[in-house]
């Protein structure tokens, strides 16, 4: 007996289109959800200004993103996305481990959300 569980008809594969176009699109438009914006509030600037919010604003809040991912991303960028990072933690840190570090590593097939660093070092960040 065969049991069909995701039926694949028309309107399932335009909306798996729909959702892939999605991505694409996003990546594009280098949408993010980082407080890269609270930058400004450290380092103001006026030759370089980040003001480029969508939705809500900058949120104080998001600290751990701020002084923590953040830094340890551009570090990454910085080093091209190796795989142990001597700037991160005590020791040489295995930058596979952390959930949000773009890394070239086969792991990074399944972290979506790293994909725009990819395509150029600081494209998510221009």
């Amino acid at each position: 007996m065969h049991i069909n569980l995701v039926n694949f008809n028309i309107y399932t594969k335009r909306f798996i289109l729909l959702l892939i176009i999605g991505f694409i699109l996003s990546i594009a438009l280098k949408l993010h959800g980082l407080s890269v914006n609270m930058w400004d509030n450290c380092l103001p600037s006026e030759k370089y200004t980040t003001n480029n919010i969508l939705l809500g604003k900058a949120r104080g809040i998001r600290s751990d993103d701020l002084l923590v991912s953040t830094p340890f991303i551009l570090s990454q960028i910085k080093h091209d996305f190796p795989q142990s990072n001597s700037n991160i933690g005590v020791d040489k840190a295995p930058a596979t481990v952390h959930y949000n570090l773009p890394v070239y590593h086969f792991s990074s097939l399944f972290k979506p959300q790293n994909f725009g660093f990819f395509i150029g070092k600081y494209f998510v960040f221009k």
